[in-house]
């Protein structure tokens, strides 16, 4: 989405930054590449910062690790050190809210808080669609079924679950050297075998956090 908003607007200049390789790099790696993403947004604004994961760059202090501890406060000081220039927009994704550190979320930091909720059945109809839209398709494959039987999926675990029918599929055409076409059961068998990553429990823990912040 920020890439697209960066490509609308033009002449943008876009740094992300991936929370799950910050905390394998090691303290020192990690410290330099927090503090050399701001610097080449100031340098290079307007700009967007995207942090991906960032619970894994400013998780709680009280639970963290000495690495997420410090990494945590390297974050939060150079988000202070952006406060007064403009042109810098910054923006960050988490599925684990709960586990970000409360400093992160006062104000002055990040200011808006945006709940992106999982597909509904419409949606997750469309998904199935546009993920089998290439694939050999036997004639009994319902979409408003398919989107019906998958409450709680993300368009990832669909996407996820279209690859390995897909994959399933291939598998069987070149070991009987025959076209082998994906069947209904075939998706419904993988959707029974596949946690969804939102359930309602989740969902509900992420409405608690909007209410609470």
């Amino acid at each position: 989405l920020m890439r697209a908003v960066a490509s609308e607007i033009g002449d943008v200049h876009m740094i992300t930054i991936a929370g799950s390789d910050l905390a394998k790099a090691g303290l020192d790696k990690a410290i330099i590449t927090i503090k050399e993403a701001f610097d080449r947004a100031k340098e290079n604004a307007p700009s967007i910062i995207f942090i991906d994961e960032i619970d894994a760059v400013v998780p709680n202090r009280e639970e963290a690790s000495e690495l997420g501890t410090q990494l945590t406060g390297e974050f939060l000081q150079e988000i202070d050190g952006i406060k007064s220039r403009s042109g810098i927009v910054l923006v960050a994704a988490t599925n684990r809210p709960d586990a970000l550190d409360p400093a992160l979320l006062r104000s002055g930091r990040f200011d808006k808080l945006i709940f992106v909720p999982p597909p509904n059945e419409t949606q997750r109809a469309e998904l199935f669609k546009l993920y089998l839209g290439k694939a050999p398709l036997s004639d009994d494959i319902d979409y408003i079924k398919l989107g019906n039987m998958t409450p709680g999926f993300t368009g990832a675990d669909i996407a996820n679950l279209c690859r390995q029918a897909k994959m399933n599929a291939l598998e069987a055409s070149v070991a009987s050297r025959t076209e082998v076409k994906i069947s209904m059961s075939d998706l419904q068998k993988l959707i029974e075998n596949t946690k969804p990553s939102a359930p309602s429990m989740v969902i509900g823990r992420y409405l608690s956090f909007l209410s609470t912040y």
